[in-house]
């Protein structure tokens, strides 16, 4: 990994490089043009000032021959100046000049002024050259000038007195400043044109340096760079090799793994599976399933509306996980299955690829559960039995019945009568865990007052405290408050919480038990200040059989069945049971049931309730809308509240109604969770009135659906009536 990132570094170092060798040429082009330019400019420049020198030198020359020679044409170079000829003058016999027209002119020729003027432009950004220019204007001019007075004084007074003049050496004075500030000018531009030439030699020696050196570190970046590629594509090959046996090891695995496995797409057909979807599930018509449909596999599960909702839970990315499902087909036997359904291909939350599936057949392991628990109910209730027999006759042994006994013997029959009792009790404590789990185990739940219920636990359990030397006490009974329990079963839970709380309390603690009210619900405690529950245990506390010390040895006895049968009994009941512990300060175990209100929870077994009328379950937190519906129904239709799924759930099991009406957003979940629920028991309509839109998935299950806005209450009681049969109407387009 380590080398392919070093060569794509080094693939993007080469890249730049190149791209800098690339543009440096064109940089070092632009410079030296520039520098070109400028000396070639200075070199004009100075030709110029040469030819400006040499004009200068020519009207000096002219002049000075014109005078001594008296022969015109030496005014030839002087004329050019003005554009004329020695043609266009007159001279006298004696060659004196007679007219000239320029004479009187005040005015530079064209020619001079122009080429001063175009080299003061080129020489602007040299503040010294500008200057020298200047003066050297000054000095043409002032040279000009001499020039024309000297011709004036030879037309004017004749050839003698324009000698005197020349002789003075004037015009020579001003001949040799033009000759020294045109020297100036020229030896500036002179080593301004050296300087940019040495500056242009060591640019370009700088410049083949680097090209040099980035030639050398390119050819090294490119060998680095195929080595990295070569490197890189060898590993890859490496790679590719090894996930095409890992690829054929989880091939092999999925094929021969002990449960059937396989992955599907959106379309549930398999694009791998094992071997045991042919040998589990009795299609030996069929080497694989791989490439099949899950419809053709397992054809009887597609008419499942649970497995169906599984499926597009998984497929939304979601783990669905059915520790136990009874699949039937009409031609096979009843085979029970853990199903494990995983999304694939998708981030949590996101739409998957497909499933996972896992299917492990675990109907010997039932067969084996139901063996033994016939086995162990039989067993147990063959020994309660004799154990009973066994237990009343030693009672009576030791209570002096049959005549005083010895002390030893005495002290044995005690011994025998103590365990003869744990042993009743160990046998109803299984006998009651294997109704439990039959659901079998027959109820007699009727309003009872919570505070009276705690009173009598503690009576029963105070001789028990007083043995551990721990004091039993009651919190604060903070209002007369009743719950639906079967009163014996109800006191059975809260002893064993008890029992257990004294048992772990070091001598002269304290346990309190007592209870709060939330909203609509009670929550009964029983708080102790012992060792505290180990954290490696309290994820197996309701467990069967379960013990925080299960040696030979361990300070306290138990079955380890108590908290198991109470949490067990506890849910029948229609509450919950928890608990918090901290190791070494003591734990709190909680029990929470829904508060009955005889104004709205009418007994099964109420002799006022006349059991001819139509009885309607009302799931619905809401206590006013609740009110609402059922004054209108009432007094011709019974109808029953519940403020929670919990309750819900309770109610149906107890009884069958004849119209159940659903919220959809209650406070532990979704009225949704019911439709299942109530799939089980006898049909009914359900008429579904939530306060939000209702999903179109939804209203073919229901009668009708209604929301809460969009309908008035009084044409909900008419709708229910309706389907209550109360009423002559039809039932139509209720889904709104």
């Amino acid at each position: 990994m380590k080398v392919r990132y070093y060569a794509i570094i080094g693939f993007l170092i080469l890249v730049l490089l190149v791209n800098v060798l690339g543009v440096l040429p064109y940089i070092q082009w632009s410079s030296f043009r520039k520098a070109d330019e400028r000396v070639t400019a200075d070199y004009i420049v100075i030709g110029e000032l040469h030819h400006i020198l040499n004009t200068m030198q020519d009207m000096e020359t002219g002049q000075r021959g014109y005078i001594l020679t008296r022969d015109p044409d030496f005014l030839e170079p002087l004329l050019h100046l003005y554009d004329l000829h020695v043609a266009q003058l007159a001279f006298a016999d004696d060659g004196r000049i007679v007219s000239a027209p320029f004479l009187d002119q005040d005015t530079a020729p064209t020619h001079i002024a122009s080429e001063i003027r175009n080299i003061e432009q080129k020489l602007a950004h040299d503040p010294d050259s500008a200057a020298l220019v200047s003066a050297l204007r000054d000095r043409v001019e002032q040279k000009r000038l001499a020039t024309l007075d000297t011709l004036r004084q030879v037309r004017d007074r004749g050839f003698d007195d324009a000698a005197q003049k020349v002789k003075s050496g004037k015009g020579k004075t001003a001949m040799d400043d033009i000759r020294t500030v045109i020297g100036k000018l020229i030896k500036i531009r002179e080593e301004s044109a050296r300087t940019m030439l040495h500056e242009t030699d060591l640019r370009m020696a700088s410049y083949s340096r680097f090209v040099i050196a980035g030639n050398i570190v390119l050819g090294v970046l490119l060998l680095l760079s195929f080595w990295g590629l070569a490197a890189s594509r060898e590993r890859a090959i490496r790679d590719r090799r090894r996930i095409e046996r890992t690829d054929e090891q989880l091939r092999a695995f999925i094929r021969h793994a002990p449960a059937a496995i396989g992955a599907l797409d959106r379309d549930l057909r398999f694009v791998i599976a094992s071997d045991r979807w042919s040998s589990e599930f009795d299609s030996h018509w069929y080497h694989t399933a791989t490439g099949m449909e899950l419809k053709d596999v397992l054809p009887y599960l597609q008419t499942r509306d649970d497995w169906q909702q599984a499926v597009d839970r998984c497929l939304g990315g979601e783990t669905v996980i059915v520790t136990e499902d009874k699949i039937t087909h009409p031609d096979h036997p009843d085979i029970w299955a853990r199903w494990e359904l995983h999304p694939w291909g998708g981030g949590k939350g996101d739409q998957s690829n497909g499933i996972i599936i896992s299917v492990e057949n675990i109907t010997k392991r039932k067969d084996m559960e139901r063996m033994k628990d016939e086995f162990v109910s039989t067993v147990s209730h063959e020994l309660r039995t004799p154990l009973t027999s066994i237990r009343g006759s030693l009672g009576l042994v030791a209570g002096g019945v049959a005549g005083p006994l010895p002390q030893k013997a005495q002290e044995l029959v005690d011994i025998a009568y103590k365990n003869s009792d744990r042993l009743i009790l160990l046998i109803n404590d299984i006998l009651d865990m294997n109704k439990l789990e039959a659901d079998q185990l027959e109820l007699n739940i009727a309003p009872h007052d919570v505070g009276m219920v705690l009173q009598e636990m503690v009576q029963a359990n105070q001789g028990y405290a007083d043995k551990y030397g721990v004091q039993l006490g009651l919190g604060p009974m903070v209002q007369a408050t009743s719950v639906l329990v079967d009163q014996h079963r109800f006191q059975q839970v809260l002893s064993n919480l008890v029992s257990n709380a004294i048992k772990f309390s070091p001598r002269g603690a304290t346990v309190e038990a007592g209870y709060v009210i939330d909203d609509t619900r009670v929550r009964l405690y029983v708080r102790d200040h012992g060792p505290g529950i180990p954290r490696q245990f309290q994820s197996r506390i309701f467990e069967k059989f379960a013990q925080a010390d299960s040696s030979d040895a361990r300070a306290q006895g138990g079955t380890g069945l108590g908290l198991s049968i109470a949490k067990g009994l506890c849910e029948r009941m229609g509450g919950w049971m928890s608990f918090e512990t901290e190791e070494g300060r003591g734990t709190t175990f909680f029990i929470e049931l829904p508060i009955y209100n005889a104004a709205e929870n009418v007994s099964d077994d109420d002799p006022l309730v006349d059991q001819l009328k139509k009885s309607v379950l009302h799931v619905e937190d809401d206590p006013d809308f609740y009110r609402v519906i059922r004054s209108g129904l009432e007094p011709t239709v019974v109808v029953r509240n519940a403020r929670t799924l919990r309750d819900a759930d309770v109610m149906i099991d107890r009884r069958d109604f004849d119209l159940i009406i659903l919220d959809l957003r209650l406070p532990d979940g979704s009225g949704l969770s019911l439709l299942e629920h109530i799939k089980h028991k006898d049909k009914c309509p359900i008429v579904v009135i939530s306060a939000y839109d209702i999903p179109d998935d939804i209203k073919p299950l229901a009668a009708a659906c209604l929301v809460k806005a969009r309908t008035p209450e009084s044409e909900m009681i008419e709708i229910i009536m309706t389907l209550l049969g109360e009423t002559d109407k039809t039932v139509t387009g209720w889904k709104k």
